[in-house]
């Protein structure tokens, strides 16, 4: 199972139902977040989610490639000094891929 490449992006709130699109690089709606009310607020915090949603494949690459660079041998000291930090991480990109951590 693999999703959509990035990158992706907040593609701006809908002016009559106010509800952001998370769109693909090529334009396809990836998702729809809707505010739980029309209040400042509420629209606001339905922004903050689609930035994040938009932000996740490059998310994804960074826990990826810090992974690989403190599991480098020379880096044994780091692993050892951080290790709920480590596997935690570890955890969480298995669970973004959908395979078991």
């Amino acid at each position: 199972m693999k999703p959509t490449p990035g990158p992706y992006r907040n593609g701006g709130m809908h002016d009559t139902t106010f509800e952001f699109l998370v769109l693909s690089q090529t334009g396809r709606v990836l998702a729809k977040v809707e505010p739980s009310t029309t209040f400042r607020e509420d629209v606001e915090e339905a922004e903050a989610n689609a930035n994040l949603f938009a932000a996740a494949p490059k998310l994804l690459k960074a826990v990826e490639e810090l992974l690989l660079y403190i599991e480098t041998p020379s880096n044994e000291l780091k692993v050892a000094m951080y290790p709920q930090s480590i596997d935690y991480a570890r955890t969480t990109l298995a669970n973004a891929k959908g395979t078991p951590s």
